[in-house]
């Protein structure tokens, strides 16, 4: 019995570190809810920008995070130059602004260890940033490359459908 509580604690142990970089799994529901969301389709993928017409409020990454997953999606992952360039070509149409994507640093402060959501590595030497990162930061798109900034600032978001809903 004491054998089976300790597996039942480090189970929950495990499920508790894996925190924000676990992805979250789109269900037929979210799925669902993310149909009435407008999306805009870009190179096969669809994105959700913040619209302050639509949206006013700027917040926090973690409140932004949790407004995508309201919403059936997910803080946007971006993966390389390609992908980078179609959405920054979108967004600035839109307007030049700050946008919150899905990374950030799981490191402490002496560490570095940037993350997208889905748990995959951002690269210090990675040439989607603009500049170094910096410790216990988010990562946000402006000006076409990934910056780091406190979690804390106020930014637009940019969702993503997950891949589970196409």
């Amino acid at each position: 019995m004491g054998r089976f509580l300790l597996l039942l604690g480090l189970a929950a142990v495990l499920q508790a570190t894996r925190g924000e970089n676990a992805t979250t799994q789109a269900t037929p529901e979210s799925c669902k809810r993310s149909s009435s969301t407008p999306l805009v389709e870009l190179n096969g993928k669809k994105y959700y920008f913040q619209l302050l017409e639509t949206d006013p409020f700027l917040e926090n990454w973690q409140i932004q995070k949790e407004k995508c997953e309201r919403k059936g999606l997910e803080l946007v992952t971006i993966k390389d130059e390609a992908e980078l360039k179609v959405i920054t070509e979108h967004a600035l149409t839109l307007e030049d602004y700050v946008w919150w994507v899905s990374a950030k640093n799981y490191g402490d402060e002496n560490n570095y260890d940037f993350r997208w959501l889905d748990g995959t590595k951002l690269e210090k030497n990675s040439p989607l940033w603009a500049s170094n990162a910096e410790k216990n930061h988010c990562v946000y798109l402006w000006n076409q490359k990934l910056w780091a900034s406190s979690c804390n600032s106020n930014q637009r978001y940019i969702c993503q459908l997950p891949k589970q809903c196409y």
